[in-house]
Order: structure tokens, then C-alpha cells, then sequence
């Protein structure tokens, strides 16, 4: 079989892998994974059919070459945009708010970023000159910030994915994630994530709104009962909400909210939208089947609690990533130890 009949069968093989993760459980970062390589194939069989074309002599290879060029110069790219969106963004951020660690994520993983593409990768000659101990050091941090950057970019996709939902369903309860009272009255945050459900109830006749968010330290009373009264404010009969105001926490809106839930029910869960994996990560664990729904939040804040979630990811994951990356480094090292 020839090359482009080769990565044609990949590319099938990796669509009908997506597919099936898409169908069967897409709150998992093989998602992300099974749509890039999808992605990587379709590529690598396009390129190869242009060069067939240019060995014809066909003008239109030509054209194709050069789309196929500037598509590569733009991904070349992409790590430099990237780096350098999250380093103006949270300067951003930190000027409007503070100067605190936590708004500070998405600046310093811009930093990091940029550091590891014009620092890092010219280390290489520096540790070698050092001895061969050195040279397997530098290696073995590569494969960790390599590591790192690939779950980064399978959590984004990932994200990015679960957002969209075909076929399209009508939910008959929709979880919405507390997010924090400022004097007793839902947050600017917390108003779209009501907003977002809100709007999703008015589609889904009969649909039952579930607020979900207890009584922090620093609040005069539950969230749930502040989220009830502001969704009531935008139409919502008291009839169709329910309230669960002793969660504290992600896992605990989640856990709470579905013993009010019963078995069969269609469940959506409404938050914002850099939230919306970890939170569907919680809810698989719960053993609850649901889809997740995002609001939108202004772009600069949107970058840096997107950095705290994937950090949050990692916390989660620890023990599996933890391991991963062990059998990675015992893999380099027994190469190593082969080509010796």
C-alpha cells in the first residue's frame, strides 16, 4: 500500500476514535487527543497529495504548496502568540484587580512559555559541555516541560470541545455552580452563570433549575438562596428551582445537587466556561451523566482562571500524571542505556 492510501486509513482510524470517545464519554482528554491526531493525519495526507500533484506539474500543487506553507508558518508560530497573549493579558488583569499570586497564573505561564522557546531550547550545548550526566539531565527536563505542554494542549481542546453539543438536547435540570456573594448579592460571575442557565431553561419546557452554592465565611447567607432570588428577578417561577446550599465546593455542588436529581434524568451543568471540564471531570466521578454549559467572561480573566484550572487539573490527576511521566523517564533512560 502507498504512503497517502497509509495515512488516508489513519486519518479514518483516528475520526472513527474520536467519534466514539465523542459518543461515549467525552469528559476525557482523549477527546482533544483523538480530534488533534485526526488533525495531524488529515495534514500529513493533504501535504503528500500536493507533492503528487507538483511532481505532475499541476498549478493548482503549487497553490496548495503555498497554503501549505503558510499554514505551517502560522502553527510555527502559534507558541510565540500564545506566550505573548498570556504575558499582555495578565499584566492586564493584574493592573485592574492586584498584584496577588493567583491573578498573576496566566503572566507568569507566559513567561515560562516564552523562556522555554528563546532560553531553554538553546541550553541543550550548555549542559552537554558540562558531561554526559549533565546532557541526560537536560533531556529528562525536557520530556517534563514537553509532558506538561502536552496535557495543557489536550485540556484546551478538550475545554473547547465539551462547549459544543451535537446532537443539541433539552436538559430536564440544569446544576448551576455557585461563584461567590459580594454584599449578600450574586457576583458579576456568578449573573452569567444564572444568565446562561436561565436562557437554556427557557428552551427546555419543563426544565428545573437546580442553584447550587452554600454559605462561605465570608457571607451573610447560602448562595443558593441569592441565585434563587436573582433568577426569579429574570422570570423563573420559585416552582422550577431548587435549592442546595450546603456544598462548599465543586465536588460538593456536584455531589449534593444530584441527590436531588432522579435517575434518568437528562442534567446539564451551567458554569463558566473555563470551568466547564473540570467541573464534567467531577460529575464522571460522581457517576452523573451530564453535559456541561458555559457563560462568557471578559477574555483577560478568562486566560488566567484558565491557567488555575489546568493547575487544578494536575492536582486532580496528580497520581495518573505522576505515573505517566515516571514510565516516560524510565523509557528515555533504558533508550539511553540500549544505544550506549
Amino acid at each position: 500500500m502507498n504512503i497517502p492510501g497509509i495515512l488516508l486509513i489513519l486519518t479514518l482510524l483516528s475520526f472513527l476514535a474520536f467519534i466514539f470517545v465523542w459518543w461515549h464519554e467525552r469528559r476525557s482528554l482523549f477527546l482533544g487527543f483523538y480530534f488533534l491526531l485526526t488533525l495531524m493525519f488529515l495534514g500529513a495526507t493533504i501535504l503528500v497529495q500536493v507533492d503528487c500533484l507538483l511532481q505532475q506539474g499541476n498549478f493548482g500543487g503549487v497553490l496548495l504548496m503555498f497554503l501549505a506553507v503558510l499554514i505551517v508558518i502560522f502553527f510555527l508560530l502559534v507558541p510565540f502568540l500564545v506566550s505573548l497573549t498570556l504575558i499582555t493579558n495578565g499584566l492586564r488583569l493584574a493592573r485592574q484587580t492586584s498584584y496577588s499570586f493567583g491573578n498573576l497564573l496566566a503572566l507568569l505561564a507566559g513567561i515560562l512559555l516564552l523562556a522555554n522557546l528563546v532560553i531553554w531550547q538553546r541550553l541543550d550545548q550548555l549542559f552537554a559541555s558540562w558531561g554526559l550526566i549533565f546532557s541526560h539531565i537536560y533531556h529528562m527536563l525536557d520530556l517534563v516541560i514537553i509532558y506538561i505542554l502536552f496535557l495543557l494542549t489536550m485540556f484546551t481542546v478538550t475545554s473547547w470541545l465539551n462547549l459544543w453539543h451535537l446532537p443539541q438536547t433539552k436538559e430536564d435540570y440544569l446544576i448551576v455552580l455557585g461563584a461567590g456573594l459580594i454584599d449578600g448579592r450574586v457576583s458579576p460571575v456568578l449573573a452569567k452563570r444564572i444568565d446562561k442557565a436561565v436562557a437554556l431553561y427557557r428552551k427546555a419546557s419543563g426544565a428545573k433549575l437546580i442553584m447550587s452554592g452554600g454559605q462561605g465565611a465570608d457571607e451573610s447567607r447560602p448562595e443558593a438562596i441569592a441565585m434563587a432570588e436573582y433568577a426569579q428577578e429574570l422570570g423563573v417561577p420559585v416552582t422550577d428551582i431548587l435549592l442546595e446550599s450546603a456544598s462548599t465546593n465543586t465536588w460538593e455542588n456536584i455531589r449534593f445537587s444530584q441527590q436531588l436529581i432522579p435517575k434518568g434524568a437528562k442534567v446539564g451543568l451551567v458554569t463558566n466556561s473555563f470551568h466547564v471540564l473540570r467541573a464534567l471531570l467531577f460529575a464522571r466521578k460522581e457517576g452523573l451523566a451530564c453535559r456541561g454549559y458555559g457563560s462568557h467572561s471578559k477574555f483577560y480573566f478568562t486566560l488566567n482562571a484558565f491557567i488555575r484550572e489546568f493547575v487544578g487539573y494536575l492536582v486532580l490527576k496528580r497520581k495518573l500524571a505522576l505515573v505517566v511521566l515516571i514510565l516516560l523517564e524510565t523509557f528515555y533512560v533504558v533508550i539511553q542505556i540500549f544505544n550506549r
